[in-house]
C-alpha cells in the first residue's frame, strides 16, 4: 500500500476483485498516471484560459482608450476589424465577439449604425 501511496483497504478490495496482486498495483499505478495527465492537462487549459483573459482584456482596453479620447474613423474601424480577423487559435470566437460588441458599444449611434 505504501509503495503505491493508497490505503491497505484499497489494495484489499482491489485484491478480492482482481485476484492478483500484479493486477492491483498496475491498476493502482495506471490510476495514478491518469490522474497526473487529468491534472496537468487542467493546468495547462487553465494557463490557456488564463493568457487568453488577458489578452482579450489589452485588446479591450486598448480599444477604449482610443475610443475613449476620439471618434471612430473609417481608418481606425478598418484598422480594428483587421485586428479581430487576425485572432485565430482556442477561444478566438469568443475574443472576436467581444471585441465586436465592445466596438459596438463605444460607437455612437450613427457609428453603429
Amino acid at each position: 500500500a505504501r509503495a503505491v501511496n493508497t490505503t491497505r483497504k484499497r489494495i484489499s478490495d482491489l485484491y478480492k476483485e482482481k485476484g492478483d496482486l500484479g493486477d492491483v498495483l498496475y491498476h493502482v499505478k495506471l490510476e495514478q498516471q491518469q490522474q497526473q495527465q487529468e491534472k496537468q492537462q487542467e493546468k495547462e487549459e487553465k494557463e490557456e484560459r488564463e493568457k487568453h483573459k488577458e489578452k482579450r482584456e489589452d485588446m479591450l482596453g486598448e480599444h477604449q482608450r482610443s475610443s475613449a479620447t476620439k471618434s471612430l474613423t473609417i481608418r481606425g474601424l478598418y484598422s480594428e476589424l483587421i485586428s479581430i480577423a487576425k485572432l485565430q487559435g482556442k477561444n478566438s470566437a469568443k475574443l472576436k465577439m467581444d471585441a465586436l460588441v465592445n466596438l459596438l458599444t463605444t460607437a455612437k449611434p450613427l457609428e453603429a449604425k
